[in-house]
């Protein structure tokens, strides 16, 4: 008698959170589309349909950018609902004009990089403390670049010519 051993299958091996992200990109991106479409050209709904299997495939593969995803995409929400439909608001509220708006995402991203290169140089010229500082130096290269992504998102045309946010001049 032969005993027969199967490999699990590929979508066996995956976790619920894996699937839950999965979820939520395919929720996002259908709400997206049905919302939106009328904005879109024919290129833009591509890129958001071809941008959910990749998005995925990244999330599943490189689990800390499933995070930075989930990060980037809660603080930009909180933005849009931070400004209410009112750019102007980006200089009356707090979180707006310090942190979320395209500007001040902006500049704490090139700051937090600056900040990020130093503990790296750090990590390498101060014996004892390397893994301290090197660690340190990656963990702010992280929020610069969630700060990176929601700076250009806010900023993108997309958050106004969709409606999100309105340009009106005071």
């Amino acid at each position: 008698m032969t005993t027969v051993t199967l490999n699990p299958g590929y979508f066996s091996s995956r976790s619920a959170l894996d699937w839950g992200f999965a979820l939520l990109a395919l929720l996002g991106t259908v709400f997206a589309f049905t919302r939106y479409q009328h904005a879109m050209d024919v290129y833009e709904q591509a890129i958001l349909i071809g941008s959910l299997p990749a998005a995925v495939w990244l999330a599943w593969f490189w689990r800390p950018l499933r995070t930075l995803m989930l990060v980037v995409t809660g603080l930009s929400l909180l933005a849009i609902y931070l400004y209410q439909g009112d750019l102007a608001r980006a200089e009356q509220v707090f979180w707006l004009k310090y942190f979320l708006s395209s500007q001040s995402a902006i500049l704490w991203m090139s700051m937090l990089f600056f900040i990020s290169t130093v503990f790296y140089w750090a990590g390498i010229f101060i014996r004892g403390q390397a893994d301290a500082m090197e660690s340190l130096g990656s963990r702010m290269a992280w929020v610069a670049v969630g700060l990176a992504l929601i700076g250009t998102w806010c900023a993108g045309t997309k958050a106004t010519s969709w409606g999100l946010i309105s340009v009106t001049s005071r």
